[in-house]
């Protein structure tokens, strides 16, 4: 049994294939192909809820991070990309003059 998974014009495509598939193969691929779809809809779901997307000091194990350590390291990226061009998060510019 193969199962590609790819974008194609930002849909995700799946497909399952078997060689030699008799009646009997094409009913479980017909299966897996139910359960597939069935378990990324559950995915969409989630990811369509208040509060996905958040994530938590257990999704970086081996990083060692408290609660705080990831408040923080969160706070410096988002403020590190919504800051303009040549100027850094504390809106100091890239010539070390306050904004």
């Amino acid at each position: 049994m193969v199962v590609v998974g790819y974008l194609a014009a930002g849909d995700l495509l799946v497909e399952l294939s078997a060689s030699a598939a008799g009646p009997a193969d094409v009913v479980t691929l017909d299966r897996l192909a139910d359960a597939v779809a069935a378990a990324l809809d559950e995915v969409a779901a989630h990811c369509a809820r208040p509060g996905a997307g958040t994530v938590s000091p257990s999704d970086f194990p081996l990083a060692g991070l408290s609660r705080d350590d990831l408040a923080a390291f969160l706070t410096a990226v988002t403020s590190r990309r919504a800051a303009p061009s040549g100027t850094d998060p504390a809106g100091v510019d890239s010539e070390g003059t306050a904004e």
